[in-house]
């Protein structure tokens, strides 16, 4: 199983790769492989970040229960956080800070130079 787990991801990438060679004609069976490819790959996810997790940081598993459960909260909290402010980013940040720091403005962030020459 987890040999299996650990080569799901360079069979899709293998399968993605090769893509070019079938040509324009449309191939179900290449479709479905990749989707199954794509799919296993996404459920087997959690198994490789707690094979990354005990190869880098094999002392985390030493943990007590409750701290390592407090620990995977924080980080899917942050996680979920982050996600959340990249999403809606124009609830906290203007127009201004986009081009400030050098990057294009998004259509939806929230122009102030606008709101305040139509007052």
């Amino acid at each position: 199983w987890g040999l299996f787990a650990l080569l799901t991801p360079t069979l899709w990438l293998l399968a993605v790769l090769l893509s070019p060679l079938r040509g324009d004609q449309p191939q179900p069976a290449y479709d479905l492989l990749t989707g199954v490819l794509s799919i296993l790959t996404l459920i087997n996810l959690p198994y490789l970040g707690y094979l990354v997790l005990l190869i880098t940081q094999g002392e985390t598993y030493r943990l007590p229960t409750r701290m390592l459960t407090g620990l995977i909260v924080i980080v899917l909290l942050v996680g979920g956080l982050g996600f959340g402010v990249g999403r809606y980013h124009y609830l906290f940040m203007t127009c201004d800070q986009f081009t400030v720091a050098g990057d294009f403005a998004p259509p939806n962030c929230l122009d102030l130079a606008e709101d305040q020459n139509s007052e």
